[in-house]
């Protein structure tokens, strides 16, 4: 046993005072102060104050205080206060106050007061208080109070009261009381009451008390109360102002929502009222849920059917029938335009095929006319002689007229007949134009194409007459206007030059037709 002072701390079992502390081994006991602490391994017992804390490892028990803790190690027992606490592992057991707490690790036990808590893991159990709670893993039970609650992860029990409340994960029991509730997450267990309730996830168990109620997902089971009711998935029981969100039981103003396989699919409000005490002046607040919901369809109908009433309105009706009645009209009036174009057209088609057919009738006969004065046999019966037939066939051959040759009969002339035509003497006209003459005089052709004639223009005489009159009503009203006190001269000699000139005009074409006529008629009396 020695007591002594050196620089850098002492060996074996002494006391006394260094600058670097002390270093102890086997079974040695240190009793001193230094600056950075002492060291003792294997049983041994260490006690003093110093900067760093101590450090003490294989069944060691240290006591005393430091400014960053003391470091223990395998089944040690530490019993001090520092400022960042002390670090313990391996089946410790801690007890003390720190700064920012202690840690321990493996099997540790750890009892004190910390700003941030104790950090504890693996089959730990801590039991004290801090600002911002303890931190246990794995196996642990938490039990203390915080200001921000315990965090708990993998098959712990924490029982306590913080402000948001504790944080559990993976088959925790979570027992205490916070402001915004516990956190749990995955086969967890939570009783307690929160300001805005308990959030549990994954066949989750909870019972409390919060005022936005508790929040349940997947096969969990939530009993409780809460303002606006439970918002959960699978299976919840509880109460609510504004109801639940689940396939739930339970009881509330406004009725449940639920999904999948829900029990209460048609909820009965707790305040509704029975059908035998509904009156005229009970409020829809109060009345059962079928009646509100056959309510609103009746107003839907009632809207719907408002809706139709205004599309059919009879001012809607009427001014529709009257476009179907202007269109029909417009129609009416194309279809007439049509068919009086139709009309005129085929009138116009008619005309032209008679047109057509008098020319061709009038040019047959003009041939049968030619025919028969190029046929020398019927001149012969009629005293034309061989040489006149012989002038007119070459004067024919030699103006190239389409006709077949003029031969005689007699068969004793043939041969002068031909020299006659190698001398290509000249026709002479006046024998072609009695021969026509002769045939027109004695023929039906003269007489049916002046008659033709005749007969359209007595068609237009009467157009024109018609005209006339019409013109003629028409002037009637003008001068009998014209016949007050005051006439318009010059009005009327404009007016009076007009009907001379058309009467003139008329009474002219009158005497060329009647002039025609006569000429006619005589052509007609001679042989």
């Amino acid at each position: 046993m020695a007591s002594n002072t050196s620089l850098f701390g002492n060996n074996s079992s002494s006391s006394g005072v260094g600058l670097f502390g002390k270093s102890t081994n086997s079974n040695s006991a240190s009793t001193g102060s230094g600056l950075f602490g002492n060291t003792a391994t294997s049983n041994n017992t260490s006690s003093g104050s110093n900067l760093f804390g101590n450090t003490s490892s294989t069944n060691t028990t240290s006591a005393g205080g430091s400014l960053f803790g003391n470091p223990s190690n395998t089944n040690a027992t530490s019993t001090g206060t520092s400022l960042f606490g002390n670090t313990n592992s391996n089946n410790t057991a801690s007890t003390g106050t720190g700064l920012f707490g202690n840690t321990a690790a493996a099997n540790t036990s750890s009892t004190g007061n910390s700003l941030f808590g104790n950090t504890n893991t693996a089959n730990t159990t801590t039991t004290g208080t801090s600002l911002f709670g303890n931190t246990n893993s794995n196996n642990t039970t938490s039990t203390g109070t915080s200001l921000f609650g315990n965090t708990n992860t993998a098959n712990t029990t924490t029982t306590g009261t913080s402000l948001f409340g504790n944080t559990n994960s993976n088959n925790t029991t979570s027992t205490g009381t916070g402001l915004f509730g516990n956190t749990n997450t995955a086969n967890t267990s939570s009783t307690g009451t929160g300001l805005f309730g308990n959030t549990n996830t994954v066949n989750t168990s909870s019972t409390g008390t919060g005022l936005f109620g508790n929040t349940n997902t997947a096969n969990s089971n939530s009993t409780g109360t809460g303002l606006f009711g439970n918002a959960s998935t699978n299976s919840t029981s509880g109460t609510g102002l504004l109801g639940n969100t689940s396939n739930s039981i339970s009881s509330n103003i406004f009725g449940n929502s639920g999904s999948n396989t829900t029990i209460n699919s048609t909820q009965t409000p707790t305040a509704s009222l029975p059908a035998s005490q509904i009156n005229r002046n009970t409020n829809f607040s109060d009345l059962p849920e079928q009646t509100k919901q056959a309510l609103i369809n009746i107003e839907l109908m009632k809207k719907k059917q408002m809706d139709i009433s205004t599309l059919l309105r009879p001012e809607n009706v009427i001014s529709q029938i009257e476009s179907i009645k202007r269109q029909t009209f417009v129609l009416e009036q194309n279809l007439a335009s049509l068919k009086l174009t139709i009309e005129n057209s085929k009138k116009k088609v008619d005309i032209d095929k008679e047109s057509i057919n008098t020319i061709y009738r009038e040019t047959d006969r003009a041939i049968t006319v030619i025919s028969q004065a190029m046929d020398d046999s019927n001149w012969e019966v009629n005293n034309l002689s061989a040489l006149q037939m012989a002038q007119r066939q070459s004067a024919i051959s030699n103006n190239n007229y389409p006709f077949t040759s003029i031969t005689s009969s007699n068969p004793q002339n043939q041969n002068q007949q031909q020299q006659q035509q190698q001398q290509q003497h000249q026709l002479n006209p006046t024998e072609a134009s009695r021969r026509i003459q002769y045939i027109l005089m004695n023929s039906n052709l003269t007489i049916d194409f002046f008659g033709k004639w005749l007969i359209n223009a007595e068609q237009k005489f009467q157009q024109i007459q018609s005209s006339l009159e019409s013109l003629e009503r028409f002037i009637n009203p003008i001068y009998l206007d014209l016949s007050k006190p005051k006439p318009n001269t010059d009005y009327i000699k404009k007016l009076n030059e007009v009907v001379r000139n058309q009467s003139e005009s008329l009474i002219g074409l009158g005497r060329k037709l009647s002039q025609i006529n006569d000429e006619f008629t005589k052509l007609s009396r001679e042989p």
